[in-house]
């Protein structure tokens, strides 16, 4: 159970007794005490945190709740407890014809705004549509078109130029992460020389959305690339560089691979990283 103190409570402990009733058996009382600090968080957090929010067996979906009111149910849950979502979903819907993009955000519309503008959320991933790559695969085909042919190129910038124009339309446009590759294999010289273009070409349609990448480590070749890095917890990554970095204007995330499981006490690492960014 949760308990939440208003803000005028004044810090202290405080003692209360809460009862479990259920059919066919006892009332078992539990005596509990609460500590309440002496600082009052804000309404809306600065701290930008994305859980994967995934549908499938495991998954929220998974346990019967496949449906719009249940989605909204798990991303109040994830509001509450200050997390953003991996994804806006449905996505915005984009065609093709005759060189032409266009795009239908109708019901991507009404998730954004209840994530956004009612449950505060501060941060979200771009659209799947626009993520681009991983591990070492070349980049993914738009509309059947080859990567980085005219066609390719000019398709992508009609459609990532719409979806941006559309968020500050909205006032949304703070609120997104471009999320380019997972895991890219930079030991590889062609990955390495397909994010920089790709980021060139993300970059020349909007520079102020940041784009991240969950390399673990770090690439040198991408530092001029990548606005904000998905960093390892556990050393991997050096901390000069980190500094260096975020002296040139980037930043960092930890990334992880959702191993913060209730069941799993002992990966005590990853229930650290709020303690990490503070």
């Amino acid at each position: 159970f949760t308990v939440r103190a208003p803000k005028q409570v004044p810090p202290g402990e405080y003692r209360a007794e809460l009862t479990v009733r259920g059919s066919g058996m006892e009332p078992v009382s539990v005596p509990v005490t609460i500590r309440v600090l002496p600082f009052t968080l804000p309404e809306r957090t600065k701290l930008r945190a994305i859980f994967d929010l995934r549908f499938g067996p495991g998954g929220a979906f998974g346990s019967g709740v496949n449906s719009p009111e249940g989605q909204r149910r798990w991303l109040r849950f994830m509001a509450a407890h200050r997390l953003g979502t991996d994804g806006i979903q449905p996505p915005p819907k984009f065609s093709y014809k005759d060189g032409k993009v266009t795009m239908d955000a109708t019901e991507f519309d009404q998730t954004a705004h209840f994530c956004f503008d009612e449950l505060g959320m501060n941060v979200s991933y771009t659209p799947q549509f626009f993520y681009m790559f991983g591990w070492a695969y070349p980049p993914k085909k738009l509309f059947g078109l080859e990567p980085f042919t005219p066609e390719w190129t000019g398709a992508f910038k009609q459609a990532y130029q719409l979806f941006v124009d559309h968020l500050r339309e909205k006032g949304w446009h703070d609120k997104f992460v471009y999320y380019i590759s997972d895991e890219p294999h930079f030991q590889h010289e062609f990955v390495v020389e397909q994010m920089k273009k790709l980021c060139a070409l993300i970059h020349e349609v909007d520079p102020t959305i940041p784009i991240y990448s969950s390399t673990w480590r770090h690439c040198p070749g991408w530092d001029d690339a990548l606005d904000l890095w998905g960093i390892g917890q556990y050393g991997c990554f050096p901390v000069a560089e980190m500094e260096r970095l975020e002296k040139a204007g980037k930043h960092m995330w930890f990334t992880c691979d959702g191993q913060m499981a209730t069941d799993t006490p002992y990966l005590a690492t990853e229930r650290m990283l709020p303690y990490y960014c503070f």
